[in-house]
């Protein structure tokens, strides 16, 4: 039996039974991508009678990368599509020695996971590129470029400021064009409101001078130029003080 501090094969266990092994792989494939040789799944199963929850194996190459494995994952919440909380255990495997059924296994999945770890690393050097790229186009960590390097960078430079101009460029035509409506539009709505001022102004006048003139009728009754009886459209238009009254008896 191997010494603690030489074992390197762990087991996870009381995983979610419905848990799928890419999303176990996603917690630790890519800050322990070179720290272990091969990983073994077990899916659990689930049923009204019974359940069996996943687990894993994993062979790290050095004893110390263990410890570092069981801080990360030992203790781990899972929550299921149900709600269910499950708590990973981490610990050593109870054998150390790789079983002949996981090594077949394992030599059936050896090249998809080869070729996920190539497509990763493909991956993280893509995007180490376009941080550099980045970094260069702001005009920092200039001092690792050669000349050429350095005249490819202006050429893009110079390239992309001129995209930049033309778009702005045509951005203000299109906002120009967009004021020219406005302005014609205002304009139009400026003439139809002059239009009702000056109807609403000839109607006014209109008023007051008629309130003038019946002003000045009023003032002529007042002297005597007319009966008032004319004015108000009530009684006869004319009377005769002098007529006498006969009567007959």
């Amino acid at each position: 039996m191997k010494e603690p501090l030489q074992r390197t094969k762990v087991l996870i266990r009381h995983l979610p039974p419905s848990l799928p092994q890419n999303d176990l792989l996603a917690l630790f494939h890519d800050h322990f991508n070179d720290c272990y040789n091969w990983f073994y799944f077990c899916p659990g199963k689930f049923s009204y009678k019974h359940q069996r929850h996943s687990r894993a194996y994993e062979e790290l190459k050095k004893p110390a990368d263990v410890f570092e494995f069981a801080e990360l994952l030992n203790g781990h919440l899972f929550v299921n599509e149900k709600g269910a909380q499950f708590k990973a255990v981490v610990e050593y495997a109870p054998s150390q020695r790789v079983l002949s059924l996981v090594l077949e296994r394992i030599a059936v999945k050896a090249p998809f996971l080869k070729y996920y770890q190539q497509e990763s690393a493909k991956l993280r050097q893509q995007i180490q590129m376009s941080l550099n790229s980045n970094r260069h186009l702001m005009g920092d960590s200039l001092s690792s470029l050669t000349v050429k390097e350095l005249k490819q960078l202006e050429n893009r430079l110079e390239r992309g400021i001129t995209r930049i101009r033309s778009k702005k460029h045509e951005m203000r035509l299109a906002e120009i064009e967009f004021l020219q409506k406005r302005e014609i539009e205002l304009e139009n709505e400026s003439v139809c409101l002059r239009s009702k001022i000056a109807e609403m102004e000839r109607f006014q006048q209109a008023n007051t001078v008629i309130g003038q003139e019946l002003n000045a009728i009023h003032g002529l009754a007042s002297r005597n130029f007319f009966s008032p009886a004319i004015i108000e459209g009530g009684g006869t238009a004319y009377s005769h003080p002098d007529k006498k009254i006969l009567y007959l008896g």
